[in-house]
């Protein structure tokens, strides 16, 4: 049985020997296909979790601007007049029938200018940002705090960018500096 077997392997190998030596070599062909124009809905949607982080993001970029812009008052929640002072406070501007303040001097000028501001900022807070008074029930009727306040007719203030506001704080720091400086020597 065993000279059977080498018979058989002999005339195998043989056989394999006579086989054509194998070709390794491919050639790989990929159809042109035609290009497609990308369209603007062609885009993937957002996922939902996605767009809500989006709108948190945007809502507080926007209150943060928006807060930049608020008085310094605002800002550190200092306290303010009651409307009722505000409107003794501009009572008490002198003006004329064209609408300027007769002053001799330059500084009295100067201070009626800062005053007619003050007043046209804490004009502007209180419109947009009223004063909340917390009072109980027992002590205030309904519709008698509403009647009690006065009504403040502001003008509104121009709508300053980011970027002004930022040149003019840098402006007043150095005119600060400077004058401390001064006044130290």
């Amino acid at each position: 049985m065993n000279c059977i077997q080498a018979e058989l392997r002999r005339n195998l190998r043989a056989a394999l020997g006579e086989l054509p030596a194998p070709s390794n070599e491919y050639e790989i062909v990929v159809p042109d296909l035609p290009t497609e124009e990308k369209d603007e809905g062609d885009e993937m949607e957002m996922d939902m979790a996605d767009a809500l982080t989006l709108k948190r993001k945007e809502a507080a970029a926007a209150e943060l601007a928006l807060w930049r812009k608020q008085t310094k008052v605002l800002q550190r929640a200092l306290p303010r007049p009651p409307p009722a002072a505000l409107q003794a406070l501009k009572n008490s501007l002198p003006f004329d029938e064209d609408g300027k303040a007769p002053h001799v001097t330059l500084i009295e000028q100067a201070d009626a200018s800062i005053r007619q501001e003050m007043v046209a900022l804490l004009e502007n807070d209180a419109v947009k940002y009223p004063i909340i008074e917390e009072a109980s029930g027992k002590e205030k009727k309904k519709g008698s705090a509403s009647s009690a306040r006065p009504q403040i007719a502001a003008s509104p203030l121009d709508d300053i960018e980011e970027e002004d506001l930022q040149n003019v704080r840098l402006q007043f720091m150095h005119i600060l500096s400077f004058s401390l400086c001064v006044t130290k020597s």
